[in-house]
């Protein structure tokens, strides 16, 4: 009878398995998110310095607005393409782990808590989710979806963060839709230690839901911890790890090729097509023309400083921060 079951068991699981790649690939689309871009070689500017500490980070709602989170509930908003920042007091003791522009009035923060504006930063209102609970990031597909990662869990809005509902129980990082369907995310652990992390005990892996984000599966890859990830479509996207290894999928995170193990760290990653995308790395950013075999420096840190976000509201447009109260943008 107990072999019977554990029968039963494994083949509602396959069944199961085979029925969700069906309905990716049933699904899954090879256009491109953003069709018919051909960058070229280009160069960033310094913008003026908001403050002399560092930055937490950054979300661009379109070219001209956005956000970036700064120290002791600070944040600046501009609406020009980084003219002009409005410096925002929310009055929240703590620097927040990240903020998001959902329009050209609604701003997120969040942390311990999740606050929201609904009137250029004027005033913030405490959303419907535990305060003690940390937040440590937070993504919106439209106007009314909405993801965040807590200490232990994905949680989702439909209601364009007023309330919140468990998605998945591990927490979400670089989430992104492809589409209306299909999303990613990754997640992974890496144990602590101050010296290097390539010999060190080390997992990751790409989630993917098909459903819009209602549900997420996880699809087995054998890699360190995820730190970058970007895809061009349903079906294909890059990532790096933890050991700066460089890896493609073609197949909707399912499987996935070394491209190349890189000799700097990179802690951000943006791809429009199989050739060209940038990264971000500690000392600068960088573009590629040949699907990340190689990079070219469009921006060089002078000194000691250093960059570890950035966000392109658009492929040829993007705002980056650092450490010192740093920012630049693509021109």
């Amino acid at each position: 009878m107990k072999r019977l079951l554990l029968f039963i068991s494994l083949a509602l699981l396959l069944t199961s398995c085979q029925k969700d790649d069906l309905d990716f690939d049933s699904k899954a689309d090879d256009k491109l998110i953003y069709p018919d871009v051909d960058l070229q070689f280009s160069t960033w500017e310094r913008l003026d310095s908001l403050t002399y500490l560092s930055f937490s980070d950054i979300h661009f709602f379109n070219e001209n607005v956005g956000i970036i989170s700064g120290f002791a509930g600070k944040v600046y908003i501009t609406k020009d393409a980084g003219k002009t920042w409005h410096t925002v007091e929310t009055h929240k003791q703590m620097t927040f782990h990240c903020v998001y522009a959902l329009n050209e009035n609604t701003f997120f923060a969040a942390r311990l808590g999740l606050y929201k504006s609904t009137n250029g930063g004027d005033t913030w209102k405490t959303c419907n989710f535990p305060e003690e609970t940390t937040i440590f990031d937070l993504w919106f597909k439209d106007y009314e979806n909405g993801f965040l990662a807590s200490g232990s869990a994905t949680y989702r809005t439909t209601d364009g963060g007023d309330n919140w509902s468990k998605v998945s129980n591990v927490r979400a990082s670089n989430l992104q839709f492809t589409s209306e369907d299909i999303g990613y995310f990754t997640y992974g652990t890496t144990a602590i230690s101050w010296g290097s992390s390539n010999s060190l005990p080390s997992s990751g892996d790409i989630y993917r839901t098909i459903n819009g984000g209602k549900t997420w599966g996880k699809m087995g890859l054998k890699v360190k911890e995820i730190n970058s990830l970007s895809f061009i479509n349903d079906k294909i996207g890059y990532f790096t790890t933890i050991d700066d290894a460089f890896y493609k999928t073609s197949d909707g995170g399912e499987s996935c090729n070394l491209i190349d193990n890189k000799t700097m760290h990179i802690y951000d990653l943006f791809f429009v097509n199989e050739n060209q995308g940038y990264l971000c790395s500690g000392k600068g950013i960088s573009i590629t023309f040949n699907g990340g075999s190689s990079f070219r420096e469009e921006y060089l840190v002078q000194g000691n400083n250093s960059i570890y976000k950035f966000d392109f509201p658009s492929p040829t447009i993007g705002y980056a921060i650092g450490h010192r109260g740093l920012i630049i943008k693509r021109i």
